[in-house]
């Protein structure tokens, strides 16, 4: 009977690399946790330089029967590999459910994990559960707008993601399920998320709680928060590829010139950001050659207007 009780219900699982400013939040959000089950601490470290190794050893002798983390001796992300939750974190799991929370980001509920999984065992059919964050700007360090809201249904969610993953609580099944249909090792994405949200939204139902639960912290040069106008385009357009995937699977891709536009616009928007005269018009005249009918949308126009008042303003990216 001991045994049962002990083995956890839920397994927090949890990236880091080089988070050594932040890595102790991350933990003590996970420790804070007032739940009337077990839970356990998966944390992948991969091959940290800047000290968060020696952190994370430090709570793993202080909480053995809580912290359990995975150290590496190569950084493996440099070599290519992504997907670390399913090929590191689950392999370990006990729990029924995955809780998700990078080393840069923090709890700040101590009823988070209790709420969402009180809620998924009175509701088999939710696969997932999520809330919202309050996000952090490191470089300007100040507490900015709140993100998460109703993703309504599949097809909204492919349009926009409104699901921030340090918030989710999953079912393990459902995602051993994804892992083995979808093989996200194999594909080309530069995110881990969002392909499963629109799975899991797909193939099951997801539970919005309206509180915020978590802080987003906003570091100034990650994977999706670059100064590189290339990086930012070529996550952007990996973005849409994942919905392009996503729609073609489940919709037959009935939604394909939306998300051909979608792109075409995203380029658009990215120059004019950057200030790029010579790459916007040229986009432009592409866009409108190929599909003629973008001369006449609205949208086309409005990212020559942000540009021309962008310069008026003489603002500086």
């Amino acid at each position: 009977m001991n045994e049962i009780m002990n083995t956890p219900l839920v397994s927090i699982c949890s990236l880091t690399y080089n988070h050594a400013p932040y890595i102790r939040e991350c933990l003590e959000g996970f420790l804070m946790q007032k739940t009337d089950f077990a839970f356990e601490i998966i944390i992948n470290d991969d091959a940290s330089t800047d000290g968060t190794t020696e952190i994370i050893r430090e709570y793993e002798t202080k909480y053995p029967h809580l912290i359990k983390p995975i150290y590496h001796e190569e950084n493996k992300y440099s070599k290519g590999e992504r997907g670390f939750v399913p090929r590191y974190c689950l392999p370990k799991a006990q729990g029924k459910y995955i809780a998700l929370c990078e080393g840069d980001d923090y709890w700040i509920d101590p009823l988070k994990l209790q709420k969402q999984v009180d809620f998924l065992e009175r509701n088999p059919e939710v696969g997932a559960v999520y809330s919202m964050v309050q996000c952090y700007y490191q470089a300007n360090p100040k507490l900015g707008e709140c993100l998460g809201a109703d993703y309504i249904s599949f097809k909204n969610l492919l349009k926009r993601n409104v699901i921030p993953t340090l918030t989710v609580v999953l079912r393990k099944d459902l995602l051993d399920r994804y892992i083995r249909e979808i093989k996200p090792e194999l594909q080309n994405w530069k995110m881990n998320d969002y392909p499963m949200w629109l799975w899991f939204a797909h193939e099951s139902k997801l539970h919005f709680i309206n509180e915020v639960t978590g802080v987003y912290r906003i570091l100034e040069n990650s994977v999706s928060h670059t100064k590189s106008m290339e990086s930012k385009i070529s996550f952007s357009e990996n973005f849409i590829d994942i919905q392009i995937y996503f729609n073609n699977l489940f919709d037959g891709g009935k939604s394909r010139e939306y998300f051909d536009w979608k792109k075409w616009l995203m380029r658009l928007r990215t120059y004019s950001i950057y200030r790029d005269f010579n790459r916007f018009v040229w986009h432009w005249l592409k866009g409108v050659y190929r599909h003629p009918s973008y001369f006449f949308r609205i949208g086309t126009y409005k990212y020559f207007l942000f540009f021309l008042s962008s310069g008026m303003r003489q603002k500086r990216f």
